[in-house]
């Protein structure tokens, strides 16, 4: 029996004339995918006009947008600066000048180029807004990832401010590496590493240690400064400092001469903190291999 015209078009999706048949999309199929975010314009309103962001601390300014805090304090600054910059040039006109100075700059909104002051108050109302458009996905991938990104440096600055040492070390970290929308700037980074290590933290004084060691040209590279916060983690217990410690003295690297009594020193302390504090085995491994080494060639 030869086949139905149901089979045949089953089984090469065209009908008789040869004409492509369209499958029909459920609703919940990739046919609601392409459309629009239910929510994208509602979360345009509220995008800074001065980041084009989602705001993560939301204020509204006197024009009546609303703003990211940073920003819009930034940008009233720079509007500041550049009135004094102005008025300090008319100065040097000499006080016999028939100029009169003009007026110091007006604050102007960015957003109408009217004039503003430079008052602003938490936009409670637009945080909770922009809380839900983030949390109900129903706003653009992008918006959402910038927002969620401008976060995490928000809360890692305001985290660092108040001490947290894990904060600074991220910021360190994001600096050096440029992510999470920060442009790559090593001073910045260094200068977030040395505060984390000046409130005790052996993580930030071996990442510092390393840039001082490892980056061979530039202002950054100084083998004293590396080795000095090597010495200050391995004496806390960092076992990883303690190896990388041992090593130098074992090889006569990083500036120190090869003398094995502090090399089987630092060995012995990596091999010990690694296995008291649960550091990584690589690092007893290792410490007990050149320990192995040392005394064989003793």
């Amino acid at each position: 029996m030869p086949p139905s015209n149901n089979a045949k078009r089953s089984r090469d999706g065209a009908d008789d004339d040869g004409a492509k048949r369209v499958k029909v999309r459920s609703p919940s199929s990739s046919f609601v995918d392409h459309q629009p975010p239910i929510n994208q314009p509602l979360a345009l309103e509220y995008l800074c006009p001065i980041t084009r962001e989602l705001p993560v601390d939301p204020v509204m300014a006197e024009d009546g947008r609303i703003y990211e805090r940073s920003a819009i304090e930034k940008y009233f600054i720079t509007c500041q600066s550049s009135s004094l910059d102005s008025s300090s040039g008319n100065d040097h006109q000499g006080e016999d000048s028939n100029v009169d100075a003009p007026p110091p700059r007006q604050i102007t909104s960015p957003m109408s180029g009217r004039k503003m002051g430079t008052n602003f108050y938490d936009a409670v109302q637009a945080r909770n807004t922009i809380h839900f458009l983030i949390s109900s996905k129903t706003i653009s991938s992008e918006l959402i990832e910038n927002w969620k990104r401008n976060k995490d440096v928000h809360d890692a600055n305001k985290g660092a401010s108040m001490g947290d040492t894990s904060a600074m070390i991220d910021l360190a970290s994001w600096y050096y590496y440029g992510c999470r929308g920060l442009s790559k700037n090593m001073a910045k980074s260094m200068e977030w590493y040395k505060k984390a290590a000046n409130l005790d933290n052996t993580t930030a004084m071996v990442a510092l240690s390393k840039h001082f060691l490892l980056v061979k040209e530039g202002e950054h590279f100084n083998q004293a400064s590396g080795i000095y916060y090597l010495t200050e983690a391995a004496n806390k217990g960092d076992a990883s400092a303690a190896l990388m410690l041992g090593t130098s003295f074992l090889r006569g690297e990083n500036g120190v001469s090869k003398d094995f009594m502090p090399a089987r020193k630092w060995l012995k302390h990596a091999e010990g903190a690694s296995i008291d504090n649960d550091a990584p085995s690589g690092v007893a491994m290792l410490a007990k291999f050149l320990l192995a080494r040392l005394s064989n060639a003793c």
